[in-house]
């Protein structure tokens, strides 16, 4: 065996070849991760972007979804007026931290993928819709973009392609145009 085939050897047991295909996937082949695709459809991968129905970030988060962060992680209370307050420093700090946007995003995708358990819809995966088989990812960026219940009545109601039961944001993109898109 040459020093060449033994060298390859090494460098595939020692995960190479696993991190060769990431930096292929990532810089020549397949594109960045579904974040960051979902980043890149929301916003250009923009973390100051801010749309005219006054989502913001790269990955367009509204005032009520950033509250059910805070919520979930620093006990705010949305009824309270002290903490009525806080939502409006978070905002400032959220435009202004992209690491805090990525954390949002983070748990964003956690707390839908504990909701798609929890409603059983990952029954769903694997099922055409308009000839896409849908995937987990392809779900997680229905609910991003419909919400959570948005994306359960979407399914739950046969799947219509941009029908009354696929709800369209303002600007006219549809639960399931995300659901494709991303699956």
């Amino acid at each position: 065996m040459s020093l060449t085939q033994i060298s390859l050897l090494l460098f595939i047991s020692m995960g190479g070849l696993d991190t060769l295909i990431s930096f292929y996937d990532k810089v020549i082949g397949k594109g960045d991760t579904f974040k960051e695709d979902l980043g890149m459809a929301e916003s250009d991968g923009n973390y100051d972007a801010v749309n005219e129905q006054g989502y913001m970030g790269k990955f367009q988060f509204g005032e009520a979804r950033l509250e059910d962060f805070l919520v979930a992680n620093e006990g705010y209370d949305k009824d309270s007026d002290k903490d009525r307050k806080i939502i409006n420093t978070f905002k400032n700090n959220f435009m202004g931290t992209p690491s805090l946007q990525e954390d949002v995003m983070t748990w964003h995708v956690d707390d839908i993928n504990s909701y798609i358990d929890s409603r059983e819809l990952d029954k769903y995966v694997g099922k055409k819709i308009g000839g896409v088989t849908i995937t987990r990812e392809g779900l997680i960026a229905g609910a991003h973009l419909g919400g959570r219940t948005g994306l359960r009545e979407f399914l739950e109601t046969g799947m219509k392609i941009h029908g009354d039961e696929d709800e369209s944001d303002v600007l006219g993109t549809y639960i399931s145009d995300y659901i494709m898109k991303f699956s």
